[in-house]
Formats: structure tokens, sequence, C-alpha cells
């Protein structure tokens, strides 16, 4: 949809309508608005050091240098076998995956390294603990876990 003032005006409205019913209005405006900001950029993961089967993830974190240090996250995203994982390295010796979408409006969410938490890229509303746990809504449930395991210099993800 091209934005022209008639149209942001439209959009407005009905975002307005949408909030003054008690509702949220963070998809009324999604296809007609700017791009979502990127509070915290995640990048893929690099395509050299990532295996995935119909049950396992392995990243090689020998080729992998987004993930060789901690505070670091990586997208990991085969969408042939709907593979939409966030990979976070917390601390040195841990390693996280989870869903990376917004269990609200299915946003992509990014790592927030100083907070350590996963925030929702689209407008920053929902706010997951590093367990999938909501920390502030109005996310309605927890995003999904994959069990993480570390062979030698192998993450493997089950999925």
């Amino acid at each position: 949809m091209t934005m022209n003032r008639r149209n942001f005006i439209q959009q407005g409205t009905a975002a307005i309508s949408a909030l003054a019913a008690g509702g949220c209005a963070c998809g009324t405006m999604r296809q007609a608005s700017a791009p979502p900001l990127n509070w915290y950029d995640t990048p893929g993961v690099e395509p050299q050091s990532l295996s995935v089967s119909e049950k396992r993830v392995t990243i090689d974190l020998d080729l992998s240098p987004v993930l060789s240090e901690a505070g670091s996250a990586v997208n990991v995203i085969d969408a042939e076998r709907d593979v939409q994982i966030i990979v976070v390295r917390p601390s040195e010796h841990e390693f996280c995956a989870l869903r990376r979408y917004c269990t609200h409006g299915a946003q992509v969410l990014c790592y927030n390294p100083s907070r350590k938490v996963l925030q929702c890229n689209g407008y920053n509303h929902s706010i997951f603990s590093l367990s999938g746990d909501v920390v502030k809504g109005p996310a309605p449930k927890p995003l999904q876990r994959y069990p993480v395991a570390l062979n030698g210099s192998k993450l493997e993800i089950e999925l």
C-alpha cells in the first residue's frame, strides 16, 4: 500500500478506534507504516557454520564468529523446515534457543544484551526472559524454547 495523506489518516483513525475500544493498535498500521525500528539488530548465523536436519540444528562454533563472545545472538532460519530460532549466548558457557517471533503480534524478536532479554522488534511492547517467559506484555504466552547441548565446538539444538 502506498502511504499518502488519505491512507495515513485512515490508518491513524483505525488505530485510535482500536485503542478507544480497549484493544491494542499494534497491527493496525503495520502494513502501511515504515519498516519497524530495529532496537537491536540480530545477525543471521553464518551459513558455513550451520547444519539443519528434521530433528536438529547444529552450529559449528569454530565457524561462527558471531557467536564467539558472551552477549552475542544470531538468527537461524530455514524456511523449508519452518525453523525460526534466535540463539543467544548470554554468558561464556551458556546458550539458549527460542522461537524468534513475539507471541503477541508475530513480530521478530531481538536480543538486548545490556538487559539480557528478548524484545519485540516491531513496537518494543513485549519483553521475554531468556527462559521464554513474558516479562512485560501484551504478549499472551511464553516463547517456545528448544533444548540446547554443547558437544565440543558444536552447539546442538533439538527441534
